[in-house]
């Protein structure tokens, strides 16, 4: 059987990512596929920084796109709601 990578989305551009990105991508069967924030401004900025080869510049809009996996590091009541959308529109949603 074959197996897939699984495929990462950033919901915010805060400065936790500093910390969960290096681990993620040391993983090999795991890779960034997006950023999402509130300004598509920060989202192209944060996709550059990383090395991340999408950038959307709303939450909705990422969650709207076929995304497999999600990692969330916003610490606040909109992670939760985007969490919560993800979950019902089928995103597989990893809780740590």
């Amino acid at each position: 059987m074959s197996r897939q990578n699984v495929r990462w989305c950033l919901l915010s551009t805060t400065r936790i990512n500093e910390r969960l990105i290096p681990p993620i991508r040391a993983c090999e069967r795991s890779e960034f596929v997006a950023v999402a924030s509130r300004t598509q401004s920060k989202a192209d900025a944060h996709a550059s920084e990383w090395g991340i080869p999408k950038a959307y510049g709303s939450y909705q809009a990422m969650l709207d796109a076929p995304v497999i996996s999600l990692a969330s590091s916003l610490d606040n009541i909109a992670a939760l709601v985007a969490l919560y959308r993800a979950a019902r529109e089928g995103t597989v949603v990893p809780l740590s």
